[in-house]
């Protein structure tokens, strides 16, 4: 039951108008998949392929990643305050508490 957590960038090969497109976190657990949307779009030039995450073309690096990461850690938050509850951790309930949290 190894839940794991990565971010994804452009997962539709497909840009926007101005030339972006979005950054999301897949999370994988008993091998189902879902993705969420952190809402953060970014030019392919601006996204490091190797290290997951935006690089220094972008002006707000530091702060983008830092989000990116806070984000992953409040579903790591909810998956340990379940399982130390002794709860069932399934994709649908990591499905409906992001969901409660946009």
């Amino acid at each position: 039951m190894k839940t794991t957590y990565q971010l994804v960038f452009n997962r539709k090969n497909k840009l926007n108008s101005q030339g972006k497109a979005p950054v999301e976190i897949r999370v994988t657990l008993n091998r189902k998949t879902v993705y969420f949307s952190t809402k953060i779009q970014i030019k392919a030039n601006e996204w490091n392929d190797k290290r997951l995450r935006v690089n220094s073309k972008h002006p707000n690096n530091i702060k983008i990643n830092n989000y990116l990461y806070d984000k992953i850690s409040e579903i790591e938050e909810f998956e340990l305050y379940e399982r130390d509850k002794g709860k069932d951790v399934t994709i649908e309930n990591i499905k409906r508490f992001v969901k409660e949290k946009q």
